[in-house]
């Protein structure tokens, strides 16, 4: 689908990326908020988990924690539940915000729509968070953890259709962003957020953000230490 900027004036201030929002054309303005929706939970998920998990080596916790009968499987799905609640509630803020303030229709009334844009915010919220879990634990210090970090988020950034459609790049790239976790959890909030798809509609981008978190956990659960 194409997009076209409506012609009107717009003069640049601070409230300049409010004013591109809210002069672009409906259906950009929710692939832009389906899209920003799926960064943030890519965001939250990975640095979030990243740097308290270094501070918690740094301060000796981890090690504190080894003393306990606490489990590694168990301060893993602990911590996860506590930040997927932090997302979910960090999701529907940023949906409310595109409904209220830029006037988007999010899932077209559809309530099936907005289950599953929750849906997506769990598995993508997992998926993430076991991605940084697994970054701290291959970072040796807190210097390097920032550029593995980046490493791994910057390609999705700009590759997984957060900003742009992916269709109008080159075929090789195309199908490397189909590779990337962010393609699909992205894909599957704006169909939601757009068209007020259902999880049955989603099934293809459920799936390959499902197969995704099966491979970062295990990833995570396996790379794990507590010091």
């Amino acid at each position: 689908m194409a997009y076209k900027y409506d012609g009107t004036p717009i003069k640049p201030n601070l409230l300049f990326p409010w004013l591109i929002l809210t002069h672009l054309p409906s259906g950009f303005t929710g692939f832009l908020v389906a899209g920003i929706v799926g960064m943030a939970i890519m965001q939250s998920g990975i640095f979030t988990v990243v740097f308290t998990l270094l501070s918690y080596k740094n301060q000796g916790v981890l090690r504190r924690l080894q003393a306990t009968p606490i489990s590694p499987a168990h301060f893993i799905v602990g911590h996860l539940v506590s930040r997927v609640f932090i997302i979910l509630c960090q999701t529907a803020l940023l949906l409310a915000i595109g409904a209220v303030v830029l006037g988007v229709s999010i899932g077209l009334g559809n309530v099936l729509a907005y289950l599953n844009i929750f849906l997506m915010a769990i598995l993508g919220g997992i998926l993430f968070l076991s991605i940084g879990l697994a970054i701290s634990s291959a970072s040796p210090n807190e210097d390097s953890a920032p550029a593995l970090a980046n490493l791994v988020t910057f390609p999705m950034l700009f590759l997984s259709g957060v900003f742009f459609p992916i269709d109008y790049l080159p075929k090789s790239i195309y199908y490397f962003c189909n590779l990337l976790p962010l393609t699909h959890v992205a894909e599957g909030i704006r169909l939601s957020v757009l068209y007020g798809d259902s999880t049955l509609d989603t099934l293809p981008q459920l799936g390959y953000t499902f197969i995704w978190m099966i491979i970062a956990f295990g990833i995570c659960a396996k790379t794990f230490k507590w010091e």
